[in-house]
């Protein structure tokens, strides 16, 4: 539930719940992103989806051998083209809603001026965090590669890549602590990063609703 529109004069109020209903629109849409891509993470990491096509090979065709095996290995490549599709399709989502986001919690901070309603400090607050939140999302890996500085989203060959060292059902060995703090790091402590400033933007922009409603109940001099 949002704050109530009813004290504020009736064209403000028309504004701010247009920019509420397209804010938690935005917001929504990128949990949705984000999440995906922590499923996805987790079924490749923690399950044995994509373990046919990538395992050694005398793992994977035992005890499972002819039809058998190979529906195995089908039902693992079916399984592959979906994660393939739903991280590049949540990566897209999540960035497109970034802006919109942003954009967004922008309008809201010109109309708190406009109208003088007041809440243009946590406003101009959670303008702020969403463009922490979009430089995090950004996939800085991809158009800056020589950096090796990842942004919280990634893509399948990248998940594949890094879990090939990792997963002992994929041949790995020798696996350091280092590798595999890294490893959950990149695909699950920096996504759940992005969620946290993401909660942080939704606080500070229900903040500044507050206030705008306290300030226009007020009576003008």
């Amino acid at each position: 539930m949002g704050p109530d529109m009813g004290t504020l004069p009736s064209e403000y109020s028309a504004a701010i719940r247009s920019v509420r209903w397209a804010k938690n629109l935005f917001w929504l849409l990128m949990a949705l992103a984000i999440v995906v891509q922590l499923v996805v993470f987790g079924l490749v990491a923690w399950s044995k989806t994509v373990d046919a096509l990538y395992g050694p090979a005398e793992a994977v065709s035992q005890p499972a051998t002819g039809q058998t095996a190979q529906s195995a290995v089908d039902r693992a490549e079916l399984w592959r083209v979906n994660f393939h599709w739903l991280l590049g399709a949540s990566m897209f989502l999540a960035m497109l809603v970034g802006f919109l986001l942003a954009g967004s919690l922008l309008v809201s901070v010109q109309v708190a001026l406009v109208g003088r309603l007041g809440g243009v400090a946590s406003l101009l607050s959670a303008f702020f965090w969403s463009l922490m939140l979009l430089a995090i999302l950004v996939p800085w890996q991809y158009a800056f590669p020589q950096l090796h500085v990842p942004g919280a989203l990634f893509d399948y060959n990248e998940l594949y890549s890094r879990t090939l060292d990792i997963k002992a059902s994929w041949g790995a060995t020798d696996v350091s602590i280092a590798q595999l703090i890294g490893y959950h790091g990149r695909f699950l402590a920096y996504p759940i990063l992005a969620v946290l400033i993401w909660l942080l933007v939704d606080l500070k922009f229900r903040a500044g609703c507050r206030k705008m409603v306290v300030t226009a109940a007020e009576p003008l001099p």
